[in-house]
């Protein structure tokens, strides 16, 4: 249990690392929230709001602007839940 706690931490800073490279600077510096000190970026809520959008409908046919908004909210309410996690482990030394 022990081992797992030393190495949560670790895991944790990859894969935050991993999640917020962004692909220009002014993306990067651009938040849109920040949620327990934690920040969000335009560029994290753009990658996963792609990410809950279909496919196919990237590929085969436009989306309406309702469907594009919809799954940006999404997608912020699911940053602003990770940052409260993030928060919770940091603050718990986990």
């Amino acid at each position: 249990m022990a081992f797992v706690r030393l190495l949560f931490p670790v895991f944790l800073a990859v894969f935050l690392v991993n999640c917020s490279i962004p692909q220009n600077v002014l993306a990067a510096e651009a938040l849109v929230a920040r949620v327990g000190g934690v920040p969000v970026t335009v560029y994290e809520l753009q990658r996963a709001a792609e990410k809950i959008l279909p496919s196919q409908v990237k590929f085969h046919g436009e989306l309406s602007p309702e469907k594009r908004e919809e799954a940006r909210s999404e997608a912020f309410d699911l940053l602003v839940d990770r940052g409260y996690k993030i928060r919770y482990a940091l603050d718990e030394e986990i």
